[in-house]
């Protein structure tokens, strides 16, 4: 559903990288949160049997937007940004599951 067209592959990369990287990825992105004034949650990771969980990884990364771009900042992250352009796609695609999911 979600692919490299939209940066949804970046953003399960991201969120998959989070939940295995409690020493490195975890604290800069916990640090990130608290420098945006976000409470951190854990991120939720896309299963590609499961349409819905595309959803809601978006809503956690849309929810989530300044943290991940900002620690995407790290030369050693640079590989995970979602880029502008990929960040609107993504905003319009999860309009599209909201209306999807609804009925």
């Amino acid at each position: 559903m979600c692919d490299d067209c939209c940066g949804g592959n970046q953003l399960r990369k991201f969120a998959n990288s989070l939940k295995n990287s409690p020493t490195v990825l975890t604290p800069m992105f916990r640090a990130s949160c608290n420098k945006f004034n976000i409470d951190p949650k854990q991120p939720v990771t896309d299963v590609k049997t499961r349409w819905s969980s595309t959803y809601n990884m978006l809503k956690w990364a849309l929810e989530f937007r300044e943290p991940v771009d900002d620690v995407c900042l790290d030369r050693r992250f640079r590989h995970l940004e979602v880029v502008k352009d990929e960040w609107t796609a993504l905003t319009n695609l999860i309009e599209v599951l909201k209306v999807s999911s609804s009925s």
